[in-house]
């Protein structure tokens, strides 16, 4: 009777890790341009890339938000909903969607472009001048997971933590600080983010 019980619950663990696997949306990061000459033009043009892929798991249901937010002078300004599309209608290759995301300084105006399969959208958003640059980092972990029901950042667009005439990045975007929270933390002005919501249907 001991062998049965436990042989029983062990076959329900595992069904239930596979059906929590399976509403989960794998997300890995690439950084950079496919090669050197295009990552040298895109260096002097002040143009940075990550691009993202998701894999999405077989019947895939719900909704991915992507929203971007604004944090001006340490204040959080209107959601910018960008897009809200059915998981299943986004055309894949081996389930595999790509999410391409470039950002550009240029003359106090932030270019940003995301590709999608099917389109892209693109903002320019008009920003106080800095004597600092702004740099784009990835917010996930090199293999990251979404569930169902979840939101997370996915990327953050700022400018950098002066500390004793050093200006740090990573201190930043790889400290445990709520992004929601790095003006009060680190007194970065202006910076910027984009976020993924799983939405159930």
């Amino acid at each position: 009777m001991k062998r049965r019980f436990k042989i029983t619950v062990f076959v329900v663990a595992i069904m239930l890790s596979i059906a929590s696997q399976a509403q989960q949306l794998s997300i890995k990061t690439k950084f950079g341009f496919g090669n050197e000459e295009a990552q040298e033009l895109a260096s002097f043009l002040g143009v940075e890339r990550i691009e993202m892929s998701f894999v999405k798991p077989q019947n895939a249901r719900g909704k991915l938000q992507l929203l971007l937010h604004q944090i001006r002078n340490g204040k959080a300004m209107p959601v910018d909903s960008l897009l809200e599309v059915p998981l299943a209608a986004l055309r894949s290759k081996n389930n595999k969607v790509p999410l391409e995301v470039m950002a550009q300084e240029r003359d106090e105006n932030l270019r940003f472009r995301i590709r999608l399969p099917g389109g892209k959208l693109e903002r320019t958003i008009a920003v106080p001048a800095s004597p600092y640059a702004y740099a784009l980092h990835e917010l996930l972990e090199a293999e990251d997971f979404i569930a169902i029901g979840e939101r997370k950042y996915l990327l953050g667009y700022f400018l950098p933590y002066v500390k004793d005439d050093m200006l740090l990045y990573c201190a930043v975007s790889g400290s445990s600080v709520d992004p929601q929270l790095w003006g009060q933390e680190f007194g970065v002005p202006n910076y910027f983010l984009l976020e993924l919501v799983w939405l159930e249907e």
